[in-house]
């Protein structure tokens, strides 16, 4: 199910030789609390893969905050107490899917609240040695975050609005600030007064609770361009419209 918010703006003048991931969030929740999701070897030798989980944090203009091994190890552990996976470790074949369950472990008198944690697939080739014994090289280890939101669905809000921020020569800048309680996900596109997407701004956009704006860039070209609007859809259980006039 895709959900579309629309900004009006009123302008004045891997294949990758390891196991590939074929997705790239889990959303868990009252309304969804099952997730299988697919882990793909698309080498032509084994591959054994394990589970582990780490945690990351934003500062409010998305960049990333340093933390401890302790700090991510607290951050986690609300949500993987809310968390059930299997397998923990797995082989996956040459040219073969594996999928991994993910399930939300519901606590009782849970309060509303969004958490977040990242499972890190650590996947390492299986190779025979001239004597026989299995040798192993490490490949790069894929995060994918798990975004696990607790309690009633309709707890959940999503706050948007549009501000200016620069303009030059070259581009005009609008900042998406974010001051809902859910995280959001999708791809953010520049639309004309018909709704035709004039040009993608950012692909796999994501706005978490802890991220409070998104930086755009337009460029000036657009700026002649009378009713044109910014348009994020986003990809998910919720359904959503918003529109907001901006005078840049």
């Amino acid at each position: 199910m895709k959900s579309i918010i629309i900004f009006l703006l009123v302008v004045c003048v891997s294949n990758v030789s390891a196991a590939s991931l074929g997705a790239f969030r889990i959303y868990l929740d009252e309304d969804n609390r099952h997730k299988k999701f697919p882990i793909r070897n698309s080498s032509n030798t084994p591959e054994v893969c394990e589970i582990k989980f780490n945690n990351r944090r934003y500062d409010g203009i998305g960049g990333v905050k340093k933390l401890t091994v302790e700090e991510q190890e607290q951050l986690s552990k609300a949500p993987l107490d809310r968390l059930k996976y299997s397998p923990k470790t797995f082989m996956i074949d040459p040219n073969s899917t594996r999928y991994i369950s993910f399930s939300y472990r519901r606590v009782p008198n849970d309060n509303s609240n969004e958490l977040r944690t990242y499972a890190v697939f650590s996947c390492r080739k299986q190779q025979s040695s001239v004597e026989g014994q299995g040798v192993f090289s490490a490949l790069l280890d894929l995060a994918v975050p798990v975004v696990i939101r607790t309690g009633d669905s309709k707890d959940y809000s999503v706050d948007l609005s549009l501000e200016v921020d620069k303009r030059t020569s070259e581009k005009f800048t609008v900042n998406l600030i974010h001051n809902g309680t859910r995280s959001i996900y999708g791809d953010v596109y520049l639309v004309n007064e018909d709704g035709e997407r004039l040009l993608k701004l950012k692909k796999s956009a994501v706005l978490y609770s802890d991220m409070k704006q998104l930086n755009l860039s337009i460029p000036a070209e657009y700026s002649s361009h009378k009713g044109i609007a910014i348009e994020f859809e986003e990809t998910g259980p919720y359904q959503l419209k918003q529109t907001f006039k901006l005078t840049i």
